[in-house]
């Protein structure tokens, strides 16, 4: 998956983020798990080769997401598989991170073999 941070530059999480220990937590891969930047800066076109089978993003995020076309030449985009985290929840480590464990877990179900 592709966890979507920000557009201009496109930010996502790496695998020195405690974002990216929370998706394996919850069952996903992070497809720029290989970055020891906790946000590393990443192109469009390395996101398309890295071909994600979901999106993660925060509920603005979302919105702008599906209403720019450019995201289409991701499949993921393309096929409306964004998933919408609380980034209320997910934002900062802290406290309820077994909450926001389980938070990702529902949102990967589907796609997270048992």
């Amino acid at each position: 998956m592709f966890w979507h941070v920000w557009d201009a530059p496109l930010i996502t999480i790496g695998g020195g983020s405690y974002l990216s220990e929370l998706v394996a937590i919850a069952g996903g891969k992070n497809v720029f798990d290989d970055l020891a930047d906790p946000s590393p800066q990443v192109t469009m076109e390395e996101v398309v080769r890295r071909d994600p089978d979901y999106v993660i993003v925060g509920a603005v995020s979302a919105e702008r997401l599906t209403a720019n076309a450019a995201w289409n030449v991701v499949r993921a985009v393309r096929e409306r598989r964004i998933l919408v985290a609380d980034t209320a929840l997910v934002g900062r480590p802290g406290v309820r991170m077994g909450e926001a464990a389980r938070h990702l877990r529902s949102l990967l179900e589907p796609a997270v073999p048992r």
